[in-house]
C-alpha cells in the first residue's frame, strides 16, 4: 500500500516511516497539510494518509476538507492526534473511509487501522478498473458505430 504520513512532529514522522517501510509499504511524509498538497497536485497518489489534525498553518480538518473537493479519487485516512476529537471527529469519521486513532497508539492498533482501510482500497480499486473497462467498451461502442455508418 502506498502511505503518506503528515505530521508536523519529526519523530512521529520518522517513527512511522521507519515502521511502516518495515511492513513493506511505500512511504512518505510531509512536515505540514500544505506540502502533501503541493506533492498530491503534481501528480503523487497514495492508497492511505496518516493525516495528523494539529498542525501549525493548514490543519487535518482543511486537508481532508480540501482533498473531498479534488476530482481525483479520495484516499483512505486515518486522523492521528495526542488531542480527543472524538466527539468532534464524529461528522467525518462515519464515512467508510475515515478513521481515527487518538495519540499515542501501538504499532498494533495503526496495523488493524491499515488493515482495515486496506478493504477499503481494494473496494476503489475493483470500482476504478470497472470504471474503466466500461469506458473502454463505450469507446469502443462509439468507435465501432462511427465506422459502420456510410460517408455522404
Amino acid at each position: 500500500m502506498k502511505i503518506a504520513v503528515v505530521d508536523d512532529e519529526k519523530y512521529v514522522r520518522k517513527l512511522l516511516v521507519r515502521s511502516l517501510k518495515r511492513d513493506k509499504h511505500i512511504v512518505d511524509s510531509f512536515e505540514g497539510g500544505s506540502d502533501f498538497l503541493e506533492k498530491r497536485a503534481a501528480g503523487a497518489r497514495y492508497d492511505l494518509i496518516l493525516l495528523d489534525i494539529v498542525m501549525p498553518g493548514m490543519n487535518g480538518i482543511e486537508v481532508y476538507e480540501t482533498l473531498k473537493t479534488s476530482p481525483v479519487s479520495m484516499p483512505a485516512v486515518i486522523f492521528i492526534s495526542a488531542y480527543d476529537f472524538t466527539g468532534n471527529m464524529k461528522h467525518i469519521v462515519d464515512n467508510s473511509s475515515v478513521w481515527y486513532l487518538p495519540k499515542p497508539f501501538g504499532m498494533e492498533e495503526l496495523r488493524a487501522g491499515i488493515k482495515r482501510t486496506g478493504a477499503f482500497v481494494q473496494r476503489r480499486q475493483r470500482y476504478q478498473s470497472a470504471e474503466v473497462i466500461q469506458l473502454k467498451e463505450h469507446s469502443l461502442l462509439c468507435s465501432v458505430s462511427h465506422d459502420t455508418i456510410p460517408p455522404m
